[in-house]
């Protein structure tokens, strides 16, 4: 575990001060003008869609404003246009730690596959949003594993508004809410299904 955290921080620090980085997918293209376009005007609209219609509430694209005004901040904080990119190492570090802190160690064979899958490996050099995807996916799991094995109405209230308040960040984020339903009962029927309605009528 060592030896793969020294040598993706190597990587990472070599990705932030190389000068041969560029854009090479359209969605990196609407990500990274999205965020230029808060950076300088601080309105999180569309700068340009792929084969769809703005957005008539806001102006914004399909991302919706989340990934401009959280990548715009970081362009505003960050120079040489590196913003985006220290975002995602930042939130690729933050899943290193919270996939070794929070995962138990009974399961390092998941946390090394985790950090070495492709969402991990990959889209932290781009201009993709799924390093915070990522560290949100880990934080719901673990939080979804201690509501089942722990289901008060606090636990069940607590899961179900974080998945909740993601939903402007990634709309898929709403099927997390499909874990709590094998545990439905009488008894707490109504507050599940409230939490999952809420959710679904949110996205």
């Amino acid at each position: 575990m060592a030896f793969i955290s020294i040598l993706i921080l190597g990587i990472q620090l070599y990705a932030l001060y190389s000068d041969g980085y560029g854009i090479i997918h359209e969605d990196e293209a609407i990500y990274y003008n999205g965020a230029r376009l808060f950076a300088e005007t601080n309105q999180p609209i569309a700068n340009h869609c792929i084969a769809e219609n703005v957005s008539k509430i806001g102006g914004y694209n399909w991302y919706g404003p989340f990934w401009n005004v959280y990548f715009g901040t970081f362009l505003k904080l960050i120079p040489l246009g590196k913003g985006i990119l220290v975002a995602n190492i930042l939130a690729s570090i933050l899943v290193g730690i919270c996939s070794v802190v929070l995962i138990p160690k009974k399961s390092v064979l998941f946390t090394i596959l985790l950090l070495c899958s492709f969402p991990f490996t990959y889209h932290q050099f781009f201009l993709f949003p799924e390093p915070l995807i990522l560290l949100l996916s880990i934080v719901n799991m673990v939080g979804l594993v201690k509501t089942i094995n722990n289901p008060t109405k606090s636990a069940l209230l607590l899961f179900s508004a974080f998945v909740i308040i993601q939903i402007p960040i990634r709309i898929t984020s709403v099927f997390w809410l499909f874990g709590i339903i094998p545990l439905i009962s009488k008894k707490n029927f109504f507050p599940i299904s409230t939490y999952i309605l809420t959710g679904f009528l949110s996205s």
